[in-house]
């Protein structure tokens, strides 16, 4: 429509301007001469007699012309509106059809597919719609597991914390030592708790704006620093291996050094209780990147987990409780803190090894 209207005033323009042309053509060429006082009337010569017929012939024509173009603009108007309905129907029908399935959409119907023919003009548009709504239907039920892992993880310390403090309060006869008993329980509830509230902060907030120069040799070589009595604790051997001794990089130190003592933490605690255990640690400069791989002899990934192992609050053995097993929220964090770092993380295994390897990019 808005279209038609513009061809219209278009169109009406030129031939108002047409008309302008022609009455001033007109106005010119029948201008009256100046009166002269004769003393006899003029006479015509069969020579000027066909010049003023031609004259009121052209006159004639060109007040046709223009009465004509007037009937015309009508006419193009009643045409364009014709035209200009028929193509926005033809061409704005399917997006029409778009706009009405989109409309039908609610939040329990998301990753419902919109049905398109091939040859659609919007068929591209429809086929990335397709795409953003199973994308949308994805995060929603990842949020909504997210959700209920949260929950029941959070229930659990505070139904112990609970449990402890009515059995106090109901024990009139309880001794200084009982209480104490309690509270050291309740307390170690309310660190796991704070443990937890803390890991989906850090899962769910926005990567962190701070960034400076660091060595990521040197960050490794802290990590693995940190490690070793832990290490020493599980009877697991640590052995590093640097082959660069200075490789630039633009991190967050607090937040890589959290990263890899979650990927050394993992590989000693899936290494204690096999013979010889040991985790090796190498860093060295690949291509423009910082290549960083932890390579255990543990118990291995089951083929059935690895896929799953980034995932959040999934522990590979179920048989581990919150306390000696984490919440699993390690590896998640790792992997977020590495991809906000536009690094990458990767994981392969078998019965008696897993290997992780890290990609950072590198500042030159």
């Amino acid at each position: 429509m808005v279209f038609t209207v513009i061809l219209f005033v278009f169109s009406g323009t030129i031939i108002l301007l047409f008309n302008v042309a022609i009455d001033n053509y007109l106005s010119t060429r029948q201008t009256p001469a100046p009166v002269i006082q004769q003393t006899q009337p003029p006479t015509l010569t069969p020579k000027d007699e066909p010049i003023n017929d031609n004259r009121s012939r052209y006159a004639n024509q060109l007040e046709d012309i223009k009465k004509y173009s007037i009937y015309g603009l009508f006419v193009l108007a009643v045409i364009s509106l014709a035209l200009g309905y028929y193509i926005s129907g033809r061409f704005l029908k399917p997006l029409n059809e778009l706009n009405d399935q989109i409309f039908q959409l609610k939040s329990n119907s998301l990753g419902a597919q919109i049905k398109y023919p091939p040859d659609n003009e919007f068929g591209e548009t429809m086929k990335y719609f397709n795409e953003m709504s199973l994308r949308l239907q994805k995060a929603f039920d990842q949020q909504a597991r997210f959700v209920q892992d949260a929950s029941h993880e959070l229930r659990t310390p505070l139904t112990i914390l609970r449990t402890n403090i009515e059995t106090v309060l109901d024990d009139k006869n309880a001794s200084k030592t009982d209480l104490r008993n309690s509270m050291n329980d309740a307390l170690t509830e309310i660190d796991l708790a704070t443990t937890l509230a803390n890991d989906l902060l850090t899962l769910s907030r926005p990567q962190s704006k701070i960034r400076d120069p660091e060595n990521m040799s040197e960050i490794v070589s802290e990590s693995v620093a940190m490690m070793k009595k832990i290490a020493l604790n599980s009877n697991v051997s640590i052995k590093l291996i640097i082959t660069d001794k200075n490789i630039p990089v633009i991190i967050n130190k607090s937040e890589m050094i959290r990263a890899i003592n979650n990927i050394i933490s993992n590989a000693i605690k899936y290494s204690a209780g096999v013979k010889s255990a040991h985790v090796g640690i190498v860093v060295k400069h690949l291509d423009n990147n910082v290549l960083i791989v932890v390579k255990d002899n543990g118990i291995g990934i089951p083929k059935s987990d690895i896929n799953r192992i980034f995932d959040r609050f999934y522990r590979v053995d179920k048989s581990r409780d919150r306390k000696t097993g984490g919440f699993g929220l390690g590896l998640p964090i790792t992997k977020k803190i590495i991809t906000d770092h536009q690094g990458k993380i990767s994981v392969t295994s078998k019965p008696g090894q897993t290997e992780f390897t890290v990609i950072i990019p590198i500042h030159k």
